[in-house]
Order: structure tokens, then C-alpha cells, then sequence
């Protein structure tokens, strides 16, 4: 036989719990109950229940019939403007380096604010 001291373990049938100090402002659990140190206080004044009322009635007046769908019309039966566009720099070429020429510079400026 060794005397080695043998760690006591709790009962197979007790629970185990683990006892911490309570952070303030915490409510007492069923585990931290309060103190006999500690004192509660009791509110001094009583006041009165409210009042309970009935909503007044609906007095809103009726909402406005729905608003009829827009009357859809057929497609334009000429061509588009893409189509339009197209048949202009089919004609005059000149026009559409123009646009290319336009949009660069704007983008340029762009570029140019974007970069400040």
C-alpha cells in the first residue's frame, strides 16, 4: 500500500456547481441569492394604475378606387434611334470619328476629376 493522498471527488449523485462572485448589476439567479448584508429597497410611493381606453373609432375616410393601368401603346412602327445613328455614319463616316473623338475627351475629364 502507498500513502499517496487521493483527490476527493464529489458523490456520483451530487450536482457539481461553481461558485463565482456576482458582477454588479447582475440579477440573483436561483444560485446567487441576495445576502442577509445586502438590503433591498422597497419603491416609497404607490402610484395609481392608468386609466385603460377605448380606441376611438376609425375615422379616416375611405381610401380612393385603385388608379386605372395606363393604356399601353403599340411600338413605335419607324425605325429606332440605334437605327438612325447607324444610317447616318453609313452616310458620313466623319460623324461618327466625331462622336469617338467627343466621348474620349469626356472621358478624359472624367478620368481627370476622378484623379484629384
Amino acid at each position: 500500500m502507498t500513502d499517496e493522498p487521493q483527490s476527493q471527488s464529489p458523490a456520483a449523485d451530487e450536482p457539481v456547481t461553481e461558485e463565482r462572485p456576482a458582477a454588479t448589476g447582475e440579477q440573483p439567479t436561483a444560485e446567487h441569492q441576495t445576502t442577509p448584508s445586502e438590503t433591498v429597497t422597497l419603491p416609497t410611493q404607490i402610484s395609481e394604475p392608468a386609466i385603460v381606453t377605448t380606441p376611438p373609432a376609425d375615422t379616416r375616410p375611405p381610401l380612393p378606387p385603385p388608379v386605372p393601368p395606363a393604356i399601353e401603346t403599340e411600338p413605335p412602327t419607324g425605325p429606332s434611334a440605334v437605327d438612325k445613328v447607324t444610317a447616318l455614319v453609313a452616310e458620313r463616316p466623319e460623324i461618327g470619328v466625331g462622336g469617338a473623338f467627343a466621348g474620349g475627351i469626356v472621358l478624359a475629364l472624367i478620368l481627370k476629376r476622378l484623379g484629384r
